[in-house]
Formats: structure tokens, sequence, C-alpha cells
């Protein structure tokens, strides 16, 4: 390897975490993107070949970003407000997935956000893997953002 190239040890997709345009996380899995429609079955007397299902609201599921690195005590300090008086923050916050490359692959728009939970992997002087972190959200709703089609080469 040459001097002065980058050797990333994720090289495969990779998110981060913006609020108020600042990268607060990167993280390598995220999960719990997900949207669900409950719906009530009705039926209908006189109607035996089928039940009415109707829409109901819709409903988001927890974020779970694993596999991280939080680069400040900020994520920290949000899940702790609001101990002592229930007053939890409710913050946007933007999950970016980028390509092998480095560009956006993808977006999403997180509205009404707060931390439930953060818990750190086991420290062990005896290996050598990383310390990472587990940082689980609840949140309002999700908006999708599709990012640019790669270019035809």
């Amino acid at each position: 390897m040459q001097p002065g190239n980058r050797v990333d040890p994720t090289p495969s997709f990779k998110y981060e975490i913006k609020i108020d345009g600042t990268v607060m996380a990167g993280f390598t899995s995220c999960s719990g993107l997900e949207v669900t429609r409950d719906t009530k079955e009705v039926a209908e007397g006189g109607i035996n070949d089928y039940v009415h299902i109707l829409p109901g609201p819709l409903k988001h599921g927890r974020l779970t970003l694993k596999d991280g690195l939080v680069y400040s005590n900020y994520m920290w300090n949000w899940l702790h407000e609001g101990m002592y008086d229930v007053k939890v923050k409710r913050l946007s916050m933007t999950i970016i997935l980028y390509g092998v490359d480095g560009t956006v692959a993808r977006t999403w728009t997180v509205a009404g956000a707060y931390p439930v939970k953060w818990s750190a992997s086991d420290l062990k002087s005896d290996s050598n893997e990383v310390a990472i972190e587990t940082v689980e959200f609840a949140h309002n709703g999700l908006t999708f953002v599709a990012g640019t089609p790669p270019s035809a080469a």
C-alpha cells in the first residue's frame, strides 16, 4: 500500500446521523426503517364471501443504529434530558446512507426523534475489537429521499 492511501475499515455501506446539519455519529448498521399501516376488519351482515379491511393509521418502528461511534457527548446528554421532569427534546434528524464510493445513496428524514436506549459493547483489554455503540430512537415519522442514480460509464 502506498503512503497516503486511506484504508477504510468499513468499505461497505455506511450510515451517518445529522442533527441540525451536524454529523453526530457514524454507524454500519441501521434497522427499524419501517412504516406499517394498521387495518381493521369489519364483517358486514349478509356478505359472506369477504370481510371489509379498512385502512388505519401508520405506525413507525423504532430506529436502531448499531456498530457505531458517536462523535460527541450530544446523544448521551440528549438521552438524559428530561430525567427528572420528563421534558424530552424531540428533534428532526437525517440518516444518510453512503455508497462504497462515498456518494450519498439514500437519505431518510426522521421527525420528532428522541433517544430511548444507548448501549456500548463489552470492553475487553485482551481483544482487538473496537468499542462500538448502539443507539435506539423513537420518532413520529419517516420521509424517504432517493439518492442520485449512478451514471452510466
